[in-house]
């Protein structure tokens, strides 16, 4: 009920929820005064009870369905999360989606937690991992390819996306200052490759190699060597 679905905590002040039928339509309003409207599938998100998307309610909502499967006779379900702040790598937080994806990846806004490691001439560079992070970070990589549109709204720009895939129609809306834009897609494999040949170009004569890491036994490794 959580992975791969856009979090939306129902209750804060400009968020309007509209549900029909299978489908839903979220419009958020930015403390910028911008917007980011989704439109998609009730199954691509997850509504919240909250004023914002924390642990506390993430947890709270776990609890209840895992309440609803477990037998009668369970009193009380406790769920705790954590961070894995042990690993190597500097954190940052993003959203996607992969239209030619057999799974629920396809979704058009969904999130990851990476991790990135940089080693540049096998000497590990968290300057340029910290670099990254501030440029990707709470940031919506899209592929140019998915574009269908790019308005100026009340003076501030946006670029909109839009596919259909076997689970259905997607559409965002979203400002164009909140996008990062690849001329792939936005695998974690050519995101790597892509972070690499960016390296690259301010140190064409050294060994170069990024590593991103999106939980346990899943990532990418992009090397020149």
């Amino acid at each position: 009920d959580i992975d791969h679905r856009l979090l939306i905590p129902s209750l804060v002040d400009g968020v309007r929820i509209n549900l029909d039928g299978d489908q839903a339509n979220v419009r958020m309003e930015l403390e910028d005064d911008t917007h980011v409207l989704y439109q998609c599938p009730q199954e691509a998100v997850c509504l919240l009870e909250s004023e914002q998307v924390n642990q506390e309610g993430i947890e709270r909502l776990i609890a209840e369905k895992v309440r609803e499967v477990v037998p009668k006779n369970i009193q009380s379900v406790k769920v705790e999360l954590r961070f894995d702040n042990a690993a190597e790598g500097e954190c940052f937080n993003y959203s996607h989606g992969l239209k030619g994806h057999k799974g629920n990846c396809q979704r058009l806004a969904h999130g990851h937690r990476s991790r990135i490691v940089v080693d540049v001439d096998d000497i590990s560079r968290s300057d340029i991992a910290k670099a990254w992070v501030f440029r990707m970070r709470d940031c919506y990589i899209g592929s140019t390819a998915d574009i269908v549109g790019r308005p100026k709204i009340a003076g501030s720009e946006y670029i909109q996306f839009e596919y259909a895939v076997p689970q259905g129609r997607f559409f965002l809306e979203i400002p164009a200052a909140r996008c990062y834009l690849l001329g792939s897609n936005s695998t974690i494999e050519l995101l790597a490759e892509h972070v690499l040949n960016t390296i690259r170009s301010s140190y064409p004569e050294s060994k170069i190699k990024v590593r991103l890491l999106e939980g346990l036994g899943k990532g990418a490794i992009a090397s020149t060597h």
